[in-house]
């Protein structure tokens, strides 16, 4: 599925899908949204389908494009957005269950997208705890 975004002016509406991309493209994206959300007045709403993004194996967003991402979704709010829905795929939800239920027991996971990288990585971890490099989970 292509991306696009359309202001539905009437229904004081941006809707937004997101297709397969990169970061760039992303980026690139999202200056598309900001023109198309400029067309609506205060107080319109975002209803934004999820259910088909998805980033090209091995790329991942750093830091640095999460802040850009913040900024994009503050541009928004001062734009005049007041209730935002997205539609997501259903593993989402328990994606997001269990970071919640993490950050209760004190722990952040880390992700990745590639089984033998993470597991290349909690070895790293593990020598470096066991070196007493890295102290506990929550402490």
């Amino acid at each position: 599925m292509p991306n696009t975004v359309m202001a539905d002016v009437s229904r004081k509406r941006l809707y937004i899908r997101y297709g397969e991309m990169t970061i760039e493209q992303y980026f690139q994206f999202t200056g598309e949204i900001l023109k198309e959300a400029a067309k609506l007045e205060e107080g319109f709403t975002i209803l934004s389908d999820l259910r088909e993004f998805s980033l090209p194996k091995g790329e991942n967003p750093i830091q640095a494009n999460i802040r850009e991402i913040a900024e994009v979704q503050q541009k928004l709010k001062k734009m005049g957005a007041s209730e935002i829905i997205r539609v997501v795929d259903p593993q989402v939800w328990l994606f997001m269950a269990m970071g919640e239920a993490e950050k209760r027991a004190g722990y952040e996971a880390f992700i990745f997208d590639d089984y033998e990288e993470a597991d290349a990585a909690l070895d790293d971890m593990t020598e470096d705890i066991h070196s007493g490099d890295v102290k506990k989970a929550g402490s």
